[in-house]
């Protein structure tokens, strides 16, 4: 378990089997947690996290109400990928 500020807002991370639920990982800002599936790649954790974390703060900033699900998601996407460009570069 870690604490992370997004925007300000301290989300809590929880690593745990998400393989009964169907997904990678998942967000809950009004409870302020995040779940990251522990079975998976830890290099594949990073990137859900970075997914988690980008629908973190467009919740919090309310930019999420500015798009519909499928834009939302294709930014998500975006920030993975410029998570790994960035680690790739480190």
């Amino acid at each position: 378990m870690q604490i992370i500020n997004v925007l300000g807002v301290p989300f809590t991370v929880i690593y745990a089997n998400l393989e009964k639920d169907g997904v990678y990982g998942d967000c809950e800002p009004l409870s302020q947690t995040i779940r990251i599936d522990n079975t998976i790649p830890i290099d594949h954790q990073q990137k859900v996290l970075a997914h988690e974390l980008t629908h973190a703060a467009l919740r919090i900033s309310g930019l999420n109400e500015l798009v519909d699900d499928k834009i939302e998601e294709a930014i998500c996407v975006l920030m993975e990928t410029t998570y790994k460009i960035y680690e790739d570069i480190k």
